[in-house]
Parts: structure tokens; C-alpha cells; sequence
């Protein structure tokens, strides 16, 4: 039979045993936690990197937003540019046009009046030959 020292001994061996239990098995669930936390990590970083990725495509797409309106407003301003110089061109055309007809007006009034001057003098000269010939009948 056991001695109460050794019965004593074995108590305090299997309250041991049982605290060690305990504590394993508390262990296991730290360990199950830290798993899980672990796990949950895992996937709070994949969702970070899709995040990431996700920032980068829009930054990219905001990129190329950019660059399709610079090359649009560049593509504007070459356009109104042609556009005011076409218009300038016109405007310039119109004015040496009206130039030169103003100058085919002033030279057409200038024929005109030399015609007329002309058609006066064969007048005058007409009425002296017709006053010559009247007064040499009469």
C-alpha cells in the first residue's frame, strides 16, 4: 500500500498532470486562435494586394485619361489654330479681291470718261461739220 507521503506525492503529481492538461489544452486554442488570426491575416493581405492592384489599374486608367485629353486639347488647338489661319486667309483673299475690283471699277470710270470725253469732241466736231456744210448749201 501506498504511504500517505507517496498518495500525496501522486495527488500533487495528478493535479499537476491535470494543470499540464489544462494548460495544453488551452494551448490548443491559443494555437487554433493564432491559426485562425493567421489565416485572417492571410487574407486581410490578399484583400490589401487586390486593394493595391485596384489603385494601380485606376491610376493607370487615370493615366491614360490624362493623356487622351492632352492630345485632344492638343489636337483642339492645332485644329482652331488651322481654322483662324484658314480664316485669316479668306479675310485676306476677300480684301485683295475687293482691291483689285476697285481698281477695274476706277479704271472703267476712267474709260468711261475719257469715252465720253471722246463722244463730246466728235460732237462738237460733228456740229461744226454739220454748221460748215449748212452754212456752204445756204
Amino acid at each position: 500500500m501506498l504511504t500517505p507521503a507517496e498518495i500525496q506525492r501522486a495527488a500533487k503529481s495528478a493535479g499537476q498532470f491535470v494543470r499540464a492538461a489544462l494548460d495544453l489544452q488551452s494551448l490548443q486554442g491559443v494555437l487554433l486562435d493564432l491559426e485562425s488570426h493567421g489565416n485572417y491575416l492571410d487574407e486581410a493581405q490578399r484583400l490589401i494586394d487586390a486593394k493595391r492592384a485596384a489603385v494601380a489599374e485606376a491610376e493607370a486608367r487615370l493615366a491614360a485619361a490624362n493623356k487622351a485629353a492632352d492630345s485632344a486639347e492638343a489636337r483642339a488647338a492645332e485644329q482652331f489654330a488651322a481654322a483662324t489661319a484658314e480664316q485669316q486667309r479668306i479675310a485676306q483673299e476677300l480684301r485683295d479681291t475687293i482691291a483689285a475690283l476697285e481698281r477695274r471699277r476706277d479704271a472703267a470710270t476712267s474709260a468711261a470718261r475719257a469715252a465720253e470725253e471722246q463722244l463730246a469732241g466728235i460732237r462738237a466736231a460733228l456740229d461744226k461739220s454739220i454748221r460748215a456744210a449748212t452754212a456752204a448749201v445756204a
